[in-house]
């Protein structure tokens, strides 16, 4: 059933098909950008980058003066939650007016997610073939969360870009250039740090050392730019947002990792108003399922053996436990699902893991089109979102990325016969 699939998707005039609608969905996109260049998430971007050209301290400071200056909607933001690397590298746009800043940073960003996919589809490990490549280019393009993320204009491309570049430069065994990759995203949006955890259980130390050395270098350069007010506010917030279940960004559905799920869980469960006792519960169950996801990606990494296949492949799975067990994880974080994707779709196309891999992460990737009706689904009380099962379709997305990566980590190989079957079955004329 499998091959059947493969040789339908990559018969000619399905490719044609499916890039027809894929180009469509883009070029709507596109038309609706001009009307987001006041809006969320570039406005709260554009106003930070304000205070900063004002020597404010956008962690402290009310940015709703500065927003209403450039007519921005920032929501009901006061502040920002981005690092300081961020903001320093996103501070020059703020020099140019808001609607050139805007095109400005949507190029970068795209120029972002080009690469990303180049560096992934032109990878000469990979075992698809260029029907399939080309089938796989319009599926990134039709992904749900790569259109929300072009709508909120969010900073997830260049994540995407650089966990890319680190992979292919674990890969080559250029740990410079890994390590460089990996300070580079860990400094600009934090959550990315897990990843060293990957680096700790490959033993990649000279990787891990560089990235080290290079965020160091990082964060010192951005201290001497900011100053230690601004780099101390951060790490005060940093410190305390993991633990602040009254955020109104925890009741959201679209905040798909383990912390706001399981509270959201207790939520339904026991109401808004849990006691101490509750909320300690709550908060050993959260740590035991993010432990309990850590382990699991642990043994199955350890379990693999060393190749550049599989090196992808568990490459992959750590981005999606990074996902799991970030304190927020929206819709938009779900582009770096690309990597994993691809890696079980090359791996499967070899013959190099179970078929169940491929249906369970094309189950993820179906189960995201059901998730822009979140809203809908929920319940509100005072105009906050609260928990309902029906609104969870972002974080059962995840966990079965999860559950894909780790069904096409360590697992016994398909049968020669039956992968030269699916190969020859999609093996159409471009």
């Amino acid at each position: 059933m499998g091959a059947l699939l493969v040789h339908a998707v990559t018969r000619p005039a399905l490719r044609v098909l499916l890039w027809l609608v894929a180009l469509t969905v883009v070029a709507t996109r596109m038309c609706d950008l001009p009307r987001r260049v006041l809006r969320l998430d570039f406005s709260i971007f554009y106003s930070t980058a304000a205070a900063l050209r004002r020597g404010l301290n956008p962690y402290t400071c009310d940015l709703r003066p500065i927003a209403a200056q450039f007519h921005m909607d920032i929501g009901q933001l006061i502040h920002t939650n981005s690092p300081p690397t961020f903001l320093l590298m996103f501070e020059p746009l703020a020099r140019l007016p808001p609607r050139a800043a805007y095109w400005t940073w949507f190029a970068v960003s795209a120029a972002a997610f080009v690469a990303a996919a180049i560096l992934l589809l032109r990878d000469r490990d990979s075992a698809l073939d260029r029907a399939q490549t080309q089938v796989f280019a319009a599926l990134m393009l039709l992904y749900m969360p790569t259109s929300v993320h072009l709508i909120f204009a969010q900073a997830q491309f260049v994540i995407l870009m650089l966990l890319v570049v680190m992979m292919r430069g674990l890969r080559r065994g250029n740990d410079l250039l890994a390590g460089g990759a990996f300070a580079l995203a860990a400094a600009l949006r934090a959550f990315p740090f897990v990843m060293a955890a990957y680096l700790i259980v490959k033993r990649r130390w000279r990787a891990l050392l560089f990235g080290a050395l290079a965020f160091a270098a990082i964060e010192l350069i951005t201290l001497a730019a900011l100053g230690w007010p601004i780099f101390s506010s951060f790490i005060r917030f940093a410190l305390r947002a993991p633990a602040d279940i009254t955020d109104i960004n925890v009741r959201q559905p679209s905040d798909a990792s383990l912390f706001p799920f399981i509270t959201r869980v207790f939520w339904h469960v026991f109401g808004l108003g849990l006691g101490p006792l509750l909320n300690r519960v709550r908060a050993l169950t959260t740590v035991a399922a993010e432990l309990g996801v850590i382990a699991l990606a642990v043994r199955a990494t350890l379990r693999e053996p060393a190749n550049r296949d599989s090196d992808s492949r568990a490459f992959g799975l750590w981005i999606a436990v990074m996902l799991l067990v970030s304190p927020i994880t929206w819709i938009h974080y779900f582009v770096l699902l690309l990597v994993p994707f691809h890696a079980i779709a090359s791996s499967s196309a070899a013959g190099r893991c179970p078929r169940g891999a491929i249906w369970v992460a094309l189950a993820s990737y179906v189960v995201m089109l059901l998730a822009p009706g979140f809203h809908y689904s929920s319940r509100t009380l005072n105009g906050y979102v609260l928990y309902s099962p029906k609104a969870e379709f972002a974080f059962v997305a995840l966990a079965l990325a999860l559950v894909a990566s780790l069904l096409s980590v360590n697992a016994a190989p398909i049968a020669a016969d039956s992968a030269a079957t699916a190969r020859g079955a999609s093996a159409e004329p471009a």
